[in-house]
């Protein structure tokens, strides 16, 4: 949040540094870190595609959003990852 606030666009900078934004961003790390949610690891084992597609949506993703948000894409990052596992984990499931 720091280098967001220092370095980031400004509608990102207001919004994540609006009281509610915090104490929402708190409350949904503090569920996470009690969650039982299976995140994916990002080491890669092969280049196939389909074992992969994932952590290349993810790569790809991130890649796209560093010049729209700077900084910003590193929370974007975060938050992706943090979707694509729930996704994974509920949506696509094993």
């Amino acid at each position: 949040f720091p280098l967001v606030g220092l370095y980031g666009p400004a509608w990102l900078t207001g919004a994540l540094h609006h009281p509610w934004a915090l104490y929402l961003v708190i409350a949904l790390f503090c569920v996470l870190m009690v969650s039982e949610i299976p995140f994916f690891s990002l080491k890669i084992r092969s280049l196939a595609f389909k074992p992969n597609v994932l952590r290349y949506l993810l790569v790809v993703l991130t890649l796209l959003s560093i010049p729209v948000l700077h900084w910003g894409a590193v929370a974007f990052a975060c938050a992706l990852y943090i979707v694509l596992c729930v996704a994974k984990h509920w949506v696509f499931p094993d």
